[in-house]
């Protein structure tokens, strides 16, 4: 009940006019795409207004709302290279960020505070999570061989209604609801639960946790806890050609981005 799916999604707007860059329509009304599949984009017309739509994982690790995720999953533009000609063009990015929880259906907004610059990982606020009870740190660096837990939300959106059922995905698959508008479906619906998966910890170099433990994409973000549950470690990257070892950033370096986090809500709040 810790575990937070991650929603999100970003648009371009012109600097100084705030206007949003749409996409370009054909004839038929469908976007125009070109080379790589990469859609064609306008200041002019009335497409819709162009929006890269990602979903991650995240977890509770404060009693004030403090959350810990991937720097790529807060920041996501910036593990984009092929929208980086945008920001060269005059154009900043406008990023909306939801959080859900698999105990409540009702949505909240994730507000940046912090994010490492050596590390794959942020900090994002839900003040509505205030009072609950965050997952503890481990103060003990894993070992080689070490049992563990991965929680998240591998596969995204796709898992998530592969494992609501044919006949709950089929009913609400049929009206053609919108990147936003399914997951609130299925959060209304109970189905926003995370996966966990059991493996080991394979290696432990200085500043990352290899582990064997089952995740793909959706995952990033999500906690690598030992079996006494302590977080040990934050999913960061996937080797998609040898499933065996996955990589996670220590718990030590988590420990470091929340005490920086908390003295910047500190300033912030005085």
């Amino acid at each position: 009940s810790s575990v937070i799916f991650v929603q999100g999604g970003y648009q371009f707007v012109e600097k100084g006019s705030d206007r949003p860059l749409r996409l370009l329509l054909g004839p038929s009304g469908r976007p125009r795409v070109g080379p790589g599949g990469v859609p064609f984009t306008t200041l002019e017309g009335n497409g819709p207004a162009f929006e890269v739509q990602f979903t991650g994982s995240a977890w509770l690790a404060s009693e004030d709302g403090l959350l810990v995720t991937n720097r790529h999953v807060a920041i996501p533009w910036s593990a984009n290279e092929q929208i980086g000609p945008l920001f060269e063009r005059g154009f900043e990015p406008r990023l909306r960020l939801l959080g859900y929880l698999p105990d409540q259906a009702e949505p909240f907004e994730l507000e940046f505070v912090a994010a490492s610059r050596e590390h794959d990982l942020a900090v994002v606020r839900a003040p509505e999570l205030a009072g609950r009870e965050p997952l503890p740190l481990s103060e003990e660096y894993p070992g080689a061989g070490q049992a563990i837990l991965v929680l998240g939300y591998p596969a995204g959106i796709d898992a998530l209604l592969a494992r609501s059922g044919a006949m709950f995905a089929d009913s609400i698959m049929e009206d053609r609801p919108d990147f936003w508008t399914v997951v609130r479906q299925l959060s209304d619906a109970g189905f926003i639960r995370p996966l966990a998966t059991r493996g080991i910890v394979g290696q432990v170099p200085p500043s990352t946790i290899g582990y064997d433990a089952e995740t793909t994409r959706g995952g990033s973000g999500g906690p690598v806890l030992s079996l006494s549950g302590e977080v040990i470690a934050v999913t960061f990257a996937i080797l998609a050609d040898f499933g065996g070892s996955n990589l996670g950033v220590p718990a030590d370096e988590v420990s470091r981005l929340l005490a920086e986090a908390a003295a910047l809500s500190d300033s912030a709040g005085s």
